[in-house]
């Protein structure tokens, strides 16, 4: 039976004890060396929330303030431990990644966390949450039906809405069932800013519908097609899979000139 009280690094074997008390002093530490900068959380650091986190520390035209979150579990501890210690918890083929986190390493820009305190100094959060669908095939391997746990990603949200700032912009890159950020994640958002006393019609909803590198391939030949501004009017691009909340879209010009330089870095993974 797995020890809750250690997190063992998948790729190096060492064992971590998973901390008791909260990473707050160690946050603003972080922050007090990069004051001025935007701050950018990502929630989820999987395969592909660990390597956003390098898309954004290392932004072509600004600079952030980078945070990763997990929980601090046997499971995920381990990743926010590696990070801060020098070794991405992510093994790929393209070298790229590991070009960047030595990049980040450098200029110190990047720090992982378990706090939720985190989301409370956020100007932008984006939801790598893994969502897990249970098939059930027959003996052909023909699917019969799925289920979508979407319990993580509620809780997920959940923590979201009690910690963060009520203008933040908070864009979700898990791939989610069509109508999730209007049936669950807007609700319970204005639900946990309503029990907190603030006003809920600053913060900006938007929902990336595929991963970023398929997004770039739809755009590899002109790079200024990234944000056109049809998209200000239409929440949803065929073309560019990009589909921003129906209820947000109005405020949709300020978010997409906001992350140009975060979007932009990706064609460097090509």
């Amino acid at each position: 039976m797995k020890n809750e009280n250690y997190s063992i690094n998948a790729l190096t074997g060492k064992k971590y004890t998973i901390p008791l008390k909260g990473d707050m002093e160690k946050i603003d530490d972080f922050l007090t060396h990069h004051k001025g900068k935007k701050v950018i959380v990502v929630q989820g650091l999987g395969f592909v929330g660990a390597v956003m986190t390098l898309i954004c520390s290392n932004a072509l035209t600004e600079e952030y303030a980078v945070i990763g979150v997990d929980l601090a579990n046997s499971n995920n501890y381990w990743k926010i431990a590696s990070i801060n210690e020098g070794v991405f918890p992510v093994v790929a083929s393209d070298p790229k990644i590991e070009e960047f986190y030595q990049k980040t390493q450098s200029k110190g820009n990047l720090l992982a966390t378990f706090d939720s305190y985190a989301y409370s100094v956020a100007d932008i959060i984006i939801v790598d949450i893994n969502l897990d669908v249970l098939k059930n095939s027959d003996f052909s391997k023909t699917l019969i039906n799925y289920d979508v746990n979407l319990k993580p990603f509620e809780k997920g949200i959940e923590t979201i809405g009690n910690n963060c700032k009520e203008d933040v912009l908070i864009l979700v890159e898990t791939t989610v069932p069509p109508g999730t950020c209007e049936k669950i994640a807007y609700p319970l958002l204005k639900k946990c800013l309503l029990n907190r006393n603030l006003v809920i019609d600053k913060f900006e909803l938007g929902h990336l519908c595929y991963h970023i590198r398929r997004l770039f391939d739809s755009i590899r030949l002109d790079p200024n097609h990234l944000l056109p501004s049809p998209l200000m009017h239409n929440h949803r691009s065929p073309r560019m899979k990009f589909d921003f909340h129906p209820f947000e879209r109005e405020k949709a010009g300020k978010c997409f000139d906001y992350h140009r330089s975060i979007y932009l870095l990706s064609l460097v993974f090509h």
